[in-house]
């Protein structure tokens, strides 16, 4: 017999030791995501892992962060509890400073939240469940459903020495150039999608966030036809993990269709242009889903800039991307602290 375990030794390269040690609880699990492992060796680039930044760094830095204690402990407040915040969070708190995580939400994990939708997607809850963990095995203190006050914040007696900002990104509408919106990725996972309701799914992303919700409701029974302005589809999916998800939206009965700009959604008709030939159509739908770009969420860090208090931007709220980045920028934070 033959174990495979190829990617959870990326993940964590200690996954035996931990394991044997009982310390199954501090094992960073692979998350079947292929982000930083398939899709960078795609690439031509080192490799590394959305659960474990530290992965192709080894040689310059301890694995655990917990090894590489801080000169110097500061009182940290990091806001956001998203996987960029609760990232600094743990690891800074592990290397000896003293951490304050807020979050507006009543639970942690930030946009990482809506996979609680989507069933196919639950592994990428484990990386949440597993940065709580880690928060208050470090001695994090959280505080949920919690404001943060930068003014409050700057003239209390007891001022952070260091403000991680990890507010992350907003959806806004798409709006059509000829009239029309379409709905949020957000507004799509709260609706009630019945059996064979007709969805125009417009995608400007081409990442895990916009396929994963074009599977979900077509496994809830949508009739889903995927549209984007671009020429391929998931174009920021790795080829890896590509064929699978084509696969499976074919059992789906999605369609797909490229090199289409989205022009107005009036009444149930979305129109669309051909960018390889000029020519418009129109589309009878009940619903038009459109995945555009996020907005940054800057407005903590313009009050604390002009303070003199050390501040740091990372995940999106610095530029929308994806989790990989976000993760990376938390520990990066963490360890430069």
């Amino acid at each position: 017999d033959l174990v495979g375990m190829a990617r959870a030794h990326i993940a964590d390269p200690a996954v035996v030791h931990k394991t044997y040690e009982g310390r199954t609880d501090e094992v960073r699990t692979c998350i079947g995501c292929n982000q930083g492992c398939a899709g960078f060796l795609e690439k031509g680039l080192p490799i590394t892992c959305v659960v474990n930044p530290t992965v192709g760094k080894e040689r310059f830095r301890p694995t655990e962060p917990i090894e590489d204690p801080a000169k110097t402990p500061k009182r940290v407040v990091v806001v956001g509890g998203g996987p960029a915040g609760m990232e600094a969070a743990w690891v800074a708190a592990a290397r000896g400073h003293d951490v304050e995580l807020f979050e507006t939400e009543p639970q942690l994990g930030g946009q990482m939240g809506w996979l609680r939708h989507m069933p196919k997607r639950n592994d990428f809850l484990t990386m949440i469940d597993q940065q709580i963990a880690a928060c208050e095995r470090h001695g994090v203190t959280i505080r949920t459903s919690t404001k943060f006050d930068a003014n409050l914040a700057i003239e209390h007696e007891q001022q952070p020495e260091h403000i991680v900002i990890a507010t992350g990104s907003e959806l806004r509408p798409v709006e059509f150039p000829q009239g029309g919106v379409g709905l949020t990725l957000g507004e799509a996972l709260s609706t009630d999608w019945t059996d064979r309701t007709k969805v125009a799914f417009y995608d400007l992303l081409g990442d895990w966030s916009s396929i994963s919700v074009v599977e979900h409701i077509a496994d809830l029974g949508a009739d889903v036809t995927y549209l984007t302005p671009v020429a391929g589809y998931a174009w920021k999916i790795t080829r890896y993990s590509k064929t699978a998800i084509t696969s499976r939206l074919r059992e789906a009965g999605v369609e797909i269709r490229v090199l289409r700009t989205g022009l107005s959604f009036i009444g149930n008709e979305f129109t669309v242009e051909d960018l390889s030939t000029g020519k418009t159509e129109c589309i009878t739908v009940d619903a038009v889903i459109a995945a555009g770009n996020p907005a940054a969420r800057t407005d903590q860090y313009e009050r604390l800039a002009v303070s003199g208090t050390g501040v740091t931007l990372v995940g999106d709220c610095l530029a929308p991307r994806s989790a990989l980045e976000a993760v990376y920028e938390g520990h990066e934070v963490g360890r430069a602290l």
